[in-house]
């Protein structure tokens, strides 16, 4: 994503500098047409932006607020956007440390494939103050995609570490499945195709079905046989089989929980009038 970012920054006719770890991705950069530095500090030095994709929480604050980081080189009312999906807590802490270098912060995490980025079609979730997200939009806009404000320090991460459970969650349960599935006997590939044809819209696609947003809280509109009936003969078949399914069985679990609520609410009352 960070090779993608170089790639689209100069497309745009920005001057790029860069710093990597990986002398191959050094090289790449270079290929690419950014100019590279020794360390994250010379490349903060007289940049106006400031971006950093790393992997894990302890690389951000190591290129941050760490040994020749970011912050020892950047000039006050510089702009450091954090792209990289950690816990909340280390944007604000390196949020706290710039404060006291006068450097400015935005959480910028970018969803979607690098395709995206590289066609200025990601999606950007960000959290920071209010003035400084509008004062960056155009330039967030025009370098990655749109901009989707959240709130303060660490909402970008909440939105973020939501969506990655979202799509990790749909994979691991697709698979428990297709274990049910081929534990039966039956051709996976058959069944994935008519999944697909079934089902092609993922939940989040058609929420507006599903889910009602009230006072602040999402409510699954009552289903019938799917969550009465249904997800749980599908876990009580995957036990059967024997098989190491807990997502299927956590589901199971759930939906007995949702249905006994909806029972005592009402199970034909609409949402929208609950309290």
């Amino acid at each position: 994503m960070g090779l993608v970012l170089v790639k689209r920054l100069r497309m745009l006719g920005k001057e790029v500098c860069a710093f990597d770890v990986s002398p191959t991705a050094m090289q790449k950069a270079r290929d690419a047409g950014a100019r590279t530095a020794a360390s994250p500090a010379e490349v903060a030095q007289g940049s106006s932006y400031i971006h950093v994709i790393v992997p894990k929480d302890e690389h951000l604050l190591d290129v941050t607020i760490g040994p020749a980081g970011v912050l020892e080189g950047a000039a006050p009312g510089a702009l450091l956007l954090l792209h990289s999906t950690v816990m909340p807590e280390t944007t604000q802490r390196v949020a706290d440390a710039a404060a006291q270098a006068k450097v400015d912060v935005l959480e910028t995490t970018i969803t979607g494939i690098p395709s995206r980025l590289e066609t200025g079609k990601a999606q950007i979730l960000v959290g920071g103050p209010d003035a400084l997200v509008e004062r960056s939009r155009d330039y967030l806009q025009q370098a990655i995609g749109p901009v989707n404000h959240f709130g303060g320090y660490g909402a970008a991460n909440i939105a973020k570490l939501a969506a990655a459970l979202v799509s990790g969650a749909n994979r691991v349960v697709l698979a428990e499945a297709l274990s049910i599935v081929e534990a039966g006997g039956l051709n996976p590939e058959q069944f994935l195709n008519v999944l697909r044809e079934v089902g092609s819209k993922l939940p989040a696609e058609r929420w507006e079905e599903l889910f009602v947003i009230k006072n602040g809280h999402a409510w699954h509109r009552p289903s019938t046989n799917l969550f009465r009936k249904d997800v749980g003969l599908a876990a009580k078949l995957a036990q059967s089989y024997n098989l190491d399914t807990p997502v299927t069985q956590g589901a199971a679990q759930t939906a007995a929980r949702w249905v006994k609520e909806w029972d005592e609410m009402g199970v034909t009352r609409d949402p929208e009038t609950w309290e």
